[in-house]
């Protein structure tokens, strides 16, 4: 079998992502310390090194072309995905990261020192709670709710120009139909899938601009009267 390190490399390289050999190690420590934080912390179900590099690090790399702007929080990230391999990756953007359950912010923290993450912030906040001082220009979802909720609950953390990417496995048009305005579906992304994920996809959405009110509201503008 690939060495797990074999495996993110053929991995990265298939997602067109160059990162130096430190790096690299970075990744595959954080997918140590997850395991060993395992034992006391339930962050994931999954306990196969070779499998979680597949569906941890490569899954929640795959978005990384979708990025804009310079900030991105990263709604109900849990074991810190995919916010965690993509602030390990991409060091140019800043990543937030919330969770409302305190034993997995102090993972999270022990991940942030022991690695050196300067570009990560974390919060820990029911989303619906949580109020930034600026809006992000990305809000990103992995399997933290459905789109309806992701949008209602999440929606007031954006930028006014900012997006929302949510991913999923398929893609179903009941779940697309319950993003309502002011929001509304822009793109369905299909992503590549690693191992035995199945099909992966990124929801894109964002908030549609408020009409324009008249200049003259209930009133004929002027110049437009009728001569007596």
């Amino acid at each position: 079998m690939r060495e797990p390190v074999e495996k993110l490399c053929a991995g990265l390289q298939q997602l067109g992502v160059t990162t130096d050999g430190h790096t690299r190690q970075q990744l595959m420590q954080y997918l140590e310390l997850m395991l060993h934080w395992n034992e006391t912390v339930n962050l994931t179900s999954i306990r196969d090194i070779h499998t979680m590099v597949d569906k941890h690090l490569l899954d929640s790399l795959a978005i990384l072309p979708l990025l804009e702007g310079r900030r991105v929080l990263d709604v109900g990230t849990g074991a810190g995905l995919p916010g965690i391999p993509l602030a390990l990756v991409d060091k140019q953007r800043h990543y937030t990261l919330l969770d409302s359950r305190g034993k997995r912010i102090r993972f999270l923290f022990d991940i942030k020192t022991r690695l050196q993450i300067p570009n990560v912030d974390l919060v820990e906040s029911r989303i619906e709670q949580y109020t930034p001082e600026t809006g992000f220009d990305v809000v990103v979802s992995r399997a933290f709710s459905s789109l309806g909720d992701f949008t209602r609950l999440a929606g007031h953390t954006m930028a006014d120009n900012g997006m929302m990417l949510a991913m999923k496995g398929q893609v179903r048009e009941e779940e697309l139909s319950e993003v309502v305005k002011p929001y509304i579906v822009t793109a369905v992304h299909s992503l590549p899938s690693f191992g035995e994920a199945g099909h992966r996809h990124a929801i894109g959405i964002c908030r549609q601009p408020e009409p324009l009110a008249p200049a003259y509201p209930g009133k004929e503008k002027p110049g437009n009267r009728k001569a007596p």
